[in-house]
């Protein structure tokens, strides 16, 4: 089980991450001024990895799924 909470805890992270990423994005259009601080490369570049390791991390819950079930035939 400690697989599972680790990386659905991961996966939560980089789900705040992209949250982060898309809050930034939208202080563009802000009329106040604060758009000028977003860097557009390095928000893409977070999404992307973010991305990344979402999709890495659900192969090791689905691994660490199969690896589960392959066990329980053995016992079973």
């Amino acid at each position: 089980m400690k697989v599972f909470d680790t990386a659905t805890a991961a996966i939560m992270q980089q789900t705040q991450r992209m949250a982060q990423s898309a809050k930034n994005i939208s202080k563009l259009g802000d009329p106040k001024g604060e758009g000028a601080n977003v860097d557009l490369a390095k928000e893409a570049v977070t999404r992307i990895e973010a991305t990344h390791i979402t999709k890495a991390e659900i192969s090791v819950i689905k691994a660490e799924d199969e690896r589960m079930k392959s066990l329980l035939d053995i016992i079973a």
